[in-house]
């Protein structure tokens, strides 16, 4: 079983003071078309920084462009808030946004103390509050019981009161001089969780390398694909494009090259694993996705977390009543930059320069009549390409159940080749999510809660193909060589058609013009787009649902199934054509292929989560999972088109050398598996968690068959120590890690050590 050993420190403390002062000046790459909050939010993630902005005084959801690579920290900024009044400071690993206040008069600067004490809503004094002179940098922190003083202008009217888990208040000055304020809890804070492994912890007690991304996150973006959504918002994740065709793949890496023949991380959409990506998925359906990514977080995943684990969950529904949404786009696509190249002039005369170097003669008398040519480039470019997006989503529920409905169109052409059905991608997604509680008793002490759930979801991609990677033979490589001399179509339509009949011709009959045999390599390339392309299809259907019971409080048991199934059809044919010498084909043929893969899963656990005294935490996990794949493959060519109108695949042709089939299965490959894991904290401050799982997988000889993957972690919230209470406002959190974990790779192929013999003519046995 192949092993990945990982130790990851992670040491979160105070930044030097050089590190303070001139943490403006720290140079930074930033993308963002979108909102201010947006853009704010990647260069917080690039900086590994705080926010502290009041979004009263700053418009969040203003529209910015910003493109910059290496830029101080400072002009970044600066772009964001161009044309604005707005200011910020950047001190340590925080970044403070506000408006300045109007100047005031004379009499205002005057100052009086005030003072007063914070407590919680059940009369603790909060630790470690702020509290802030809006629009200025004067701020107090409370002590350890609560206490705090301020001076502040005679004419000061009110204070803000800041405290991480706690909502921002602002507190009414009059003429009192001694003030107490009693915050509120912000739960949407205090129970911002993660998705981990089998389960959800909160943020504050996760003690491995987890990243999250909200789909509050998302708003406003609109990729093609899931994956583009983690572009430049998960450290660590580098996301490569296959190729910059609509629909193409992308190549996701955590933490670079994990295993030498596989290196795609695991993804898990609503506790399934499922093949081929999570392309298949509407990006407007995602709640949240968090990246795995040291050994720790991904070794309950035993042999297949060596890459990295991606889990995606998707929106649910809600008790606040039913909510029809639909928005729809429309954009346009051009080329950030034209390729420059040579007018038919220009090419001339570097042609004639070139001859000259060699001790040759010019090969054209009159450089200057051929007048600009032909820009082939322009010629391929399909201007203003259409980008289409149709979301429609209806949810709801009550106490009993809840739904999500939705489903989306998207279209997008290419900008080589779209005007001609080339390169063009689209996509349909149907979702239906549905969770029902069958019974609750929360009066009785045993079988409190019984809960079922269904995911459903259904894509059909379909995409038409080019050949984009190529540097000699493709449509951009041809237009980017090809003479600019040379004419878009025959000088001599009749005289080309006669010696080659099967030149190619646009709509109109017009015979594109041929390219000579000194450019042999490259055909015309307008006539290679009216070529017919192939036709990708993929339609892909994931299911699960699970059933859950609450034997005791904390005690649950949750038992859950799913299915993958993949079906990818490939249909393309050719016809007789002349390009050039090197360019033809003299016969026709088409070609149908089905690719199917088929995954299910069976998954059973057991969770407790208590309390002992009023400040151990502990979560224990104990699972079994059972997991399958397989699939087969079919292909039928016919190398005879009857009737180009309806190229088919003929079967009842008696020659049988016009026809061909082919089909394989795939072996099938199982993993049977074993985990536990039991995770403690001391009041969120100290925090400790074990991991084992032991996997069996079919893809290893008997004697590898099974390996065990452990891990350890732990943590340590400075933030939540008493002496921590006085601490800079721009340090929110801090935290230091210590994690160790066994991973593996069990995609090797299916039964790759079963030992084979070739026979060798020549050879002796014996």
């Amino acid at each position: 079983m192949l092993k990945k050993l990982f130790l990851t420190l992670v040491s979160v403390l105070a930044l030097t003071n050089a590190l303070a002062q001139n943490a403006e000046s720290l140079k930074v790459s930033v993308s963002c078309d979108g909102t201010v909050q947006q853009a704010l939010d990647v260069l917080c993630d690039k900086l590994d920084v705080s926010l502290l902005v009041r979004s009263t005084d700053v418009d969040l959801s203003r529209k910015v462009s910003v493109h910059v690579d290496g830029a101080e920290v400072g002009d970044v900024l600066a772009r964001i808030f161009d044309g604005t009044d707005v200011k910020w400071t950047v001190s340590g690993n925080q970044i403070q946004i506000y408006r300045p206040q109007a100047s005031e008069p004379a009499q205002q600067s005057k100052a009086r103390t005030v003072s007063g004490v914070i407590v919680d809503e059940s009369g603790e004094p909060v630790i470690g509050a702020a509290v802030i002179l809006e629009g200025t940098q004067t701020a107090a922190t409370t002590d350890l019981d609560g206490r705090w003083s301020l001076s502040v202008p005679q004419n000061t009217r009110s204070l803000r009161i800041a405290c991480m888990g706690y909502e921002d208040q602002w507190l009414s000055l009059g003429r009192e001089t001694e003030y107490t304020m009693t915050l509120r809890e912000d739960i949407s804070l205090l129970e911002e969780s993660v998705v981990v492994g089998y389960g959800v912890q909160k943020k504050s007690v996760v003690t491995a390398a987890i990243s999250s991304v909200k789909g509050d996150q998302l708003s406003g973006i609109a990729p093609t694909r899931v994956d583009n959504v983690l572009k430049g918002m998960v450290s660590g994740v580098t996301i490569t494009p296959a190729s910059g065709q609509p629909g193409s793949g992308t190549r996701v890496r955590v933490r670079g090259i994990g295993t030498i023949n596989d290196s795609n991380p695991l993804y898990i959409v609503d506790g399934m694993p499922v093949t081929g990506g999570i392309e298949y998925i509407n990006p407007a359906d995602i709640e949240s996705v968090e990246v795995l990514k040291d050994a720790a977080s991904a070794a309950i995943y035993g042999a297949r977390g060596a890459n990295g684990v991606i889990l995606v969950t998707t929106r649910q529904g809600s008790e606040a009543g039913s909510v029809l949404t639909y928005n729809a786009s429309y954009g346009i696509q051009n080329p950030w930059r034209m390729p420059s190249v040579l007018n038919a002039t220009e090419y001339a005369l570097i042609m004639n320069e070139m001859y000259m170097n060699m001790g040759q003669s010019p090969v054209y008398d009159d450089p200057y009549s051929f007048g600009e040519g032909t820009n082939w480039v322009k010629e391929v470019m399909n201007p203003n390409a259409p980008v289409v997006d149709h979301q429609l989503s209806l949810s709801g529920g009550n106490a009993k159940m809840n739904y999500f409905l939705s489903g989306s169109y998207f279209y997008q052409e290419g900008i080589i080749g779209g005007n001609y059905n080339h390169s063009n991608y689209s996509r349909v997604t149907l979702r239906s999510n549905n969770n029902y509680t069958v019974f609750e008793h929360k009066d009785r002490d045993y079988l409190t809660t019984f809960k079922l759930g269904t995911n459903v979801t259904y894509s059909h991609d379909n995409s038409k193909s080019i050949n984009a990677n190529s540097e000699y033979g493709s449509v951009l490589g041809c237009a980017l060589s090809l003479s600019p001399i040379l004419p878009l179509y025959a000088e001599d339509p009749d005289a080309l058609l006669a010696e080659h009949p099967t030149a190619i011709r646009d709509s109109q009959g017009r015979p594109f013009s041929i390219v000579g045999d000194q450019f042999a390599a490259m055909p015309n390339p307008v006539a290679m787009l009216h070529l017919p392309t192939d036709d990708y299809i993929q339609d892909k259907i994931v299911a699960g649902g699970y059933a859950e019971l609450e034997i005791i409080k904390g005690l649950k048991f949750k038992s859950s199934v799913g299915a993958d199934l993949l079906i990818i059809k490939d249909d393309g044919y050719t016809i007789p054509y002349y390009m050039n010498s090197n360019h033809q084909n003299s016969g026709s043929e088409v070609w149908s292929s089905i690719s199917r893969g088929y995954s299910w899963q069976v998954e059973n656990t057991l969770s407790y989560t208590f309390t002992l005294g009023e400040d151990h935490n502990f979560t224990a996990l104990l699972g079994q999972s059972a997991y399958s794949h397989g699939g087969d493959y079919v292909s039928g060519t016919s190398y005879q088109i009857r009737n180009v109108e309806q190229p088919w695949i003929d079967a009842t042709d008696q020659d049988s050398n016009m026809r061909s089939a082919s089909g394989s299965p795939e072996p099938y490959s199982r993993l049977a598996s074993y985990f536990a894991r039991l995770s403690y904290n001391y009041r969120e401050r100290y925090m400790v968690e074990l991991t084992m799982r032991r996997d069996g997988s079919s893809n290893f000889s008997p004697a590898n068959k099974w390996a065990n993957f452990p891990s350890v972690s732990v943590g340590w919230n400075l933030t939540n120590e008493p002496f921590m209470a006085d601490r800079p406002l721009w340090l929110d959190r801090t935290k230091v890690r210590v994690s160790y974990g066994v991973n593996g790779n069990q995609n090797i192929g299916s039964f790759a050590y079963t030992s084979m013999m070739q026979g060798i003519a020549g050879y002796m046995l014996g």
